[in-house]
């Protein structure tokens, strides 16, 4: 269930709207049980909307509030092709009650009309993606809407357990694993929440009050027509919230989804299953440059390179940015030929914030800390896993093979750290199992130890941060950004979290970046 415009983003309630107007008949196929706000807000009336239209016009009846996110889909700097998409969040009136902002959450996509004029998209089949919590279950429902030949159906495809049994078998080192065959919401919701890649600010492709809107050319037209997609799309283009508002809402959704699962002690997931979000990444959210790329042109400006990309900030603790010269930033894109959306815009070669990479995600970080006071975890062993292949804090192979040594159960986290021991004594010549184990057993390598180790790795950085150290990083962010396609985590059947061909999110090189073959030196530099 991908919500095409940050395809997985979604969080509490995400309605992808394609709506075209159904003139046929319009059914509802979901169990009686559902208990959210898609059942009790949108499905309210005597009969059940049959596009976005008739949705934004039946919570408006309601007396709600609702507010509009947008994000561009191909680049703030990227209008041509007319591709945003609205979010909207709504509060207010349902049946039996009143919904909260987090509870349920639609959007829906844009595209170019007639004589350069943006309107809402309005091709099916697919009509509308839902993603709602459900008040008596404690989990996020998946809704699709179809739309077949004139007739509509309201489909419920499953839940946050579902999920988690799609990814069952996913970053457990199998040689063969299922991913994806319940819900197609799996490819992006892979721990079966809320899902916002841009999630930090500056939120870059996100319109933000630092960040507003482009349109280039594209026209809008004002009108009264609930009906009329161009006058809808202008209507909700006048006055837009700011993405970092729907960023509070996906952490929202993420902390009650982590805080419900604790209390159903793990919603039946085995241990190792449990800690793939210390050992691996299972999502991912994209961290960039905080000013954008053309501000920092014009003023000549050093960029601040997020320290998340040389190390994962829970391993070093909170770190300043890595600045880089505007001028050798700049070399090492005319070096690697970088290019952004070059088909569709002249003169792009970077996002809207520079440096765009992927990072640990919020939702794996909450995800440990919920361990961590559960008592299975605790921060001398998350320090000492975290600090293996540490120069590679997202998709470490190294780190990632280590699960393997990970025991069936444990008691809390000294007799996981006693059991991980023993099995890492008999891994015999595997270098990352000798590794961690000294992690474990040498009272000196605690986590400060850890910490310290990380932070003279960034000054190491730092100092090489005007050479052609620079190109390196720019090469290697490149391979990041495929490895995340490569991912067991970011990929189920056809469907992908990147969203390729229908978003553009990084610059192309004139290479072909290769998963794994490129990393980081304890001295900042780039090598195989």
């Amino acid at each position: 269930m991908l919500f095409r415009s940050s395809l997985c983003f979604l969080v509490a309630a995400l309605t992808l709207a394609l709506a075209r107007p159904a003139q046929g008949a319009v059914a509802v196929r979901a169990p009686k049980e559902i208990d959210d706000a898609v059942r009790r807000a949108i499905l309210s009336g005597p009969t059940p909307p049959k596009d976005v239209f008739e949705v934004l016009m039946h919570l408006r009846k309601l007396g709600g509030k609702l507010d509009v996110h947008v994000l561009a889909n191909r680049g703030h700097g990227n209008p041509a092709l007319g591709s945003f998409s609205f979010f909207l969040t709504y509060s207010g009136p349902m049946k039996g009650g009143k919904t909260q902002p987090g509870d349920l959450f639609f959007g829906f996509f844009t595209e170019v009309g007639a004589g350069g004029t943006l309107q809402v998209r309005t091709q099916g089949p697919l009509l509308i993606e839902l993603v709602a919590w459900d008040y008596t279950k404690k989990a996020f429902n998946f809704w699709e809407v179809i739309e077949k030949d004139g007739d509509v159906t309201w489909s419920y495809a499953g839940d946050s357990f579902d999920v988690l049994e799609d990814v069952k078998e996913v970053n457990l080192g199998l040689a063969r694993r299922k991913f994806g065959e319940r819900l197609r919401c799996s490819a992006c919701h892979t721990l079966g929440g809320p899902v916002m890649k841009e999630l930090a600010a500056p939120h870059n492709d996100w319109l933000t009050a630092k960040n507003k809107l482009f349109l280039g050319k594209l026209k809008l037209r004002a009108g009264k027509g609930s009906r009329n997609p161009a006058h809808v799309a202008a209507e909700l283009m006048a006055k837009p919230a700011d993405g970092a508002a729907f960023a509070v809402l996906v952490k929202k959704g993420i902390d009650r989804l982590v805080e419900a699962r604790a209390a159903r002690k793990g919603d039946g997931q085995t241990l190792k299953q449990q800690l793939r979000s210390l050992f691996t990444t299972m999502e991912m959210n994209l961290v960039q440059d905080s000013a954008p790329f053309a501000e920092r042109a014009a003023k000549k400006q050093a960029l601040a390179l997020p320290a998340e990309f040389f190390v994962d900030a829970r391993l070093s603790g909170a770190a300043r940015p890595v600045e880089v010269p505007f001028a050798t930033y700049a070399g090492g894109l005319k070096k690697i030929g970088a290019r952004f959306a070059a088909d569709e815009a002249e003169g792009l070669i970077e996002s809207h914030h520079a440096f765009s990479v992927p990072a640990r995600s919020y939702f794996d970080n909450r995800a440990i800390d919920s361990l961590v006071a559960q008592g299975l975890l605790d921060e001398e062993l998350v320090a000492a896993v975290l600090a293996i292949d540490f120069t590679a804090p997202v998709y470490s192979p190294v780190r990632a093979s280590l699960l393997r040594y990970v025991p069936d159960r444990a008691k809390n986290a000294k007799d996981l750290r006693a059991k991980l021991i023993a099995e890492l004594r008999k891994a015999g010549a595997d270098e990352g199992a000798k590794e961690l184990l000294r992690n474990l057993t040498d009272p000196t390598r605690n986590a400060a130890f850890h910490r310290k180790v990380a932070q003279a790795y960034l000054q190491a950085c730092r100092k090489v941060a005007s050479g052609p150290a620079v190109e390196g990083w720019l090469r290697l962010a490149a391979q990041r950004r495929v490895e995340v396609e490569a991912s067991e985590s970011a990929k189920a059947a056809d469907e992908n979290v990147i969203e390729n061909g229908f978003k553009v999110l990084f610059p192309v090189p004139n290479f072909r970046p290769v998963p794994g073959r490129l990393r980081l030196s304890a001295g900042g530099t780039v090598g195989p």
